[in-house]
């Protein structure tokens, strides 16, 4: 079952460990599916080497990361989707990089700020140092995110990049440009239904960028804070 405890919306620094973790949550929405409880699939993950990593140092990490992705959404559906042998691979990378956006502020902001504009624009080139401008400002406006090492942000662009290469909105992490993207119509509807317009953009959905535009009105752009 789903965690009872308040969801809270992480800054994302942890994305340098977790990565896109696609086959990771498959594995964890499954179980949840079948009804084991989050604590047995976190101690599963560790004793058992369900995701079979080399060692299983970190196991118990990741499981954590999926379960929190998995409450970030909210959606039994898309959970559900999530899960091996319900969604096809493409709708489950679709829908992780939708779960992390909602987990994570560093990647909802990176969707909105740099994604959803190119697509709205269509303006389909984003290059590396777009993606060091989107950092540089996070830093300004945000002191914790300041505070990380320049490690940890050379990390964070590689991920940033990979997890659209991995959802299929770019072709490699040497590209410089966004591919046409059909978003997947469950993910469409879920999306609307948790009044996610202004993700929706970076997803090449822009059916509901009118009402984005008068639900965000006099409002900071609909970013996660």
């Amino acid at each position: 079952m789903p965690s009872q405890k308040p969801f809270e919306v992480k800054r994302g620094g942890t994305l340098t460990r977790e990565k896109f973790l696609l086959d990771e949550i498959r594995i964890v929405a499954t179980l949840r599916e079948s009804g084991v409880s989050d604590a047995d699939i976190i101690r599963r993950a560790s004793e058992d080497n369900i995701f079979q990593y080399p060692t299983t140092r970190e196991a118990a990490g990741m499981a954590c990361a999926c379960l929190h992705r998995l409450d970030a959404l909210a959606c039994p559906e898309l959970a559900g989707l999530l899960a091996e042998g319900r969604g096809s691979f493409d709708q489950a990378a679709q829908i992780n990089l939708y779960a992390i956006a909602c987990a994570y502020r560093l990647m909802r902001e990176f969707l909105v700020e740099e994604v959803a504009l190119r697509y709205r624009t269509l303006d389909f080139e984003l290059t590396a140092a777009d993606v060091n401008a989107f950092f540089t400002r996070v830093r300004a406006r945000d002191e914790g995110v300041a505070s990380w090492s320049e490690a940890t942000f050379i990390k964070l662009r590689g991920v940033l990049r990979g997890s659209l290469v991995k959802a299929g909105l770019m072709r490699s992490v040497a590209s410089s440009e966004l591919l046409p993207f059909a978003i997947d119509p469950a993910l469409e509807r879920a999306m609307v239904a948790k009044g996610d317009f202004d993700l929706l953009p970076a997803f090449d959905c822009m059916r509901f960028d009118a009402c984005d535009s008068s639900v965000n009105a006099g409002s900071e752009g609909g970013v996660a804070k």
